[in-house]
């Protein structure tokens, strides 16, 4: 039976670039049915089954290290974290900027955003009032814990182990991912749902433009019990 990981493999080797979207109507809330037409009883399930993932910060990739949370005053090489694979949630995203300003919209099924709007007709309303608009493109939401406790270069702030860290990687920082995962699926399609201590690598990206970026890239340290 294929993963939610394994079907990323499959449609992510060529994430969407730019869609030209017909207009679409208003969006209506999804029909969900029971026996003779009854609106069916929202569960708990449901809600989890579209719902991201809840953690304490987010690990961020600046030019030239990495940050635990925006208030960190010094910039790290490497982090160590503890990633249970089968809670990696995949998600659709659009990019959208204008004037330097930068909006993501996100959808954890495809159809409707976060934020209870039509998927695609939102990015037809980003892309008539954008500049430029990225996607829709695939990436994921990444829930991993400290392995271990990481202090702040430039302040006596410690990040204690065991501090739930959140990372989204960009549209260039996904193909990282994607690199991860084929060589955990190349070594034993089993990691894709085991819990693994995971290496964070910062990774400084430049472009012809000479636009400089960081991304994150993993190494598999050990699948643990």
């Amino acid at each position: 039976m294929n993963t939610a990981l394994d079907n990323v493999m499959a449609q992510a080797e060529a994430a969407a670039a730019a869609h030209q979207v017909p207009d679409v109507p208003a969006y209506q809330p999804p029909a969900l049915q029971q026996p003779g037409g009854v609106p069916a009883k929202r569960t708990l399930q449901s809600v989890n089954d579209n719902a991201g993932i809840l953690v304490e910060t987010y690990l961020l990739p600046k030019t030239e290290g990495l940050k635990i949370g925006s208030d960190m005053k010094g910039l790290l090489d490497e982090v160590v974290g503890i990633i249970e694979m089968s809670d990696v949630v995949v998600i659709s995203q659009i990019r959208a900027n204008t004037g330097g300003n930068t909006t993501f919209v996100k959808s954890y099924d495809g159809v409707t955003t976060v934020g209870g709007q039509n998927f695609m007709a939102e990015l037809a309303r980003l892309q008539k009032t954008n500049e430029k608009v990225d996607g829709p493109y695939d990436t994921v939401e990444i829930p991993f814990e400290l392995a271990e406790d990481v202090k702040d270069p430039k302040s006596s702030t410690v990040f204690e182990a065991g501090l739930e860290i959140g990372y989204t990687p960009s549209l260039t920082g996904y193909k990282e991912f994607q690199r991860f995962v084929k060589s955990l699926n190349k070594k034993d399609p089993a990691l894709l749902e085991a819990r693994l201590k995971v290496k964070f690598i910062h990774e400084k990206k430049t472009n012809s433009n000479n636009n400089e970026w960081g991304v994150v890239r993993f190494e598999l340290l050990e699948e643990l019990d």
